[in-house]
């Protein structure tokens, strides 16, 4: 019954894993691509014909019957083009989705050594998904702050395997290509939440995909490479 369950387990994180990556390589020839062209390609300025300004003008004073008070109209002023929205919550949802990734990935070979600690690799797994999930449906302060306090406690007991050890676990575990990946992506989400709940609103929506700023598309992209090249480069997690 156990091998069945470890067997079923590594199949879910086995397909978390992959899901995700086909799911990043999806986004990054759909979003990604079009997206950066277009933030790339100059914007010309709006066209000002003055003389055709002028004309009409004219004309309209000449139908009401005040042409004795033409008078130059101001030059309009041209329209910036509007910049991306802010980035926190993208970032957020991108960062702890590869996160999840990560977990997802190792978990199967932490579940060949033990149920207890494969099952926390899934669970975080999970969990940082969902999230993601939520949070892209719609952000709210207790979801922020939950994402906060989850992944800190995350890092921190990655922190511990790698310095003195988790009691009752394992000893100290080296430093590896997959855990500073998924730390580094934990400390985005951190940093991400706790600049919209400073910044606010909490509450919200996260923006279209062609309104993220160049650098969430850019995560995006990046985020689904690295767990490409992780995952076939035979990196040891």
């Amino acid at each position: 019954m156990s091998a069945m369950l470890v067997t079923g387990a590594s199949a879910l994180a086995h397909g978390v894993h992959y899901g995700l990556i086909v799911g990043g390589l999806v986004g990054i020839s759909a979003l990604l691509a079009p997206a950066l062209v277009a933030r790339l390609r100059p914007v010309p300025a709006p066209a000002y014909d003055e003389h055709a300004v002028r004309v009409a003008d004219l004309r309209s004073r000449i139908a009401t019957g005040t042409l004795a008070t033409v008078a130059p109209g101001p030059r309009p002023v041209p329209v910036s083009p509007a910049r991306g929205a802010r980035s926190d919550l993208p970032v957020a949802v991108v960062a702890s989705a590869a996160a999840a990734g990560v977990h997802a990935a190792v978990a199967p070979a932490h579940l060949a050594g033990g149920f207890a600690t494969g099952g926390f690799f899934l669970l975080c797994a999970t969990a940082q998904l969902a999230w993601s999930a939520l949070v892209l449906r719609r952000s709210t302060a207790p979801l922020l702050v939950l994402g906060v306090v989850g992944n800190v406690v995350v890092l921190l007991i990655w922190l511990a395997s790698r310095t003195v050890g988790v009691p009752g676990v394992h000893g100290v575990e080296p430093f590896g290509p997959w855990d500073l990946a998924c730390a580094a992506w934990e400390l985005l989400v951190v940093g991400a939440c706790l600049t919209r709940l400073a910044g606010g609103p909490a509450e919200d929506r996260v923006a279209p995909w062609q309104t993220w700023s160049t650098s969430a598309l850019v995560l995006l992209g990046g985020s689904a490479f690295a767990l490409l090249v992780l995952t076939f480069s035979g990196a040891s997690s």
